[in-house]
């Protein structure tokens, strides 16, 4: 049995020898294929439409095509609509301060004719008042008694106390009474300082 032990090469005489074989082999033939092979695309390049059918069928394909398709038109068609809304937007803001710069400058002329109408309202009165001041009291007083109580306590508010004291005194009692009472109460709710 000495023998036959003797005469067999033993497995890790057989396994590198194998190892040996496949590395000439190897040498021989040139590097790998899967090496030597340069790639024509880039990772930035889509695959192209023929790699893209041998992965999925004809027909899915087609469908996606046209789903992708479909989905840019909409995009496209949104993007108008908003672009149109936009311009829509921009021109109604336009017209809107366009608007908001008429109605102020109509604000301003606005104040300033009411503001000559008080000044001249304010002029008459004074004028009017000094007229009634400089008047006999007889005469003034007579038309005081015509005026409703409101408006006599208008002028006589304005007059100097000697002057609006020889009207009152030519007054009837009740409509003295009522120009007083008016008088009397314009600066009642007006706060002490």
């Amino acid at each position: 049995m000495t023998e036959n032990k003797l005469k067999r090469p033993g497995v890790g005489v057989v396994i590198a020898s194998l190892l040996v074989t496949s590395c000439v082999v190897r040498l021989v033939d040139g590097p790998p294929i899967a090496l030597a092979r340069e790639t024509t695309e880039t990772d930035a390049e889509a695959p192209s439409e023929k790699s893209l059918r041998s992965c999925v069928g004809s027909e899915e394909l087609d469908q996606m095509i046209a789903t992708i398709q479909i989905r840019e038109m909409n995009v496209e068609r949104d993007t108008q609509a908003l672009s149109k809304k936009r311009q829509v937007l921009e021109e109604a803001r336009a017209a809107i301060a366009e608007q908001l710069a008429m109605l102020e400058q109509a604000e301003a002329e606005l104040d300033t004719m009411i503001a000559k109408a008080q000044s001249a309202a304010e002029t008459d009165v004074t004028q009017l008042t000094s007229v009634y001041a400089t008047m006999k009291p007889k005469e003034a007083s007579a038309i005081f008694e015509e005026m409703s109580p409101e408006f006599a306590a208008g002028f006589l508010g304005q007059m100097a106390p000697d002057a609006a004291a020889r009207i009152f005194a030519g007054l009837q009692p009740t409509t003295a009474y009522s120009i007083s009472v008016i008088l009397a109460g314009r600066n009642v709710g007006i706060p002490d300082q």
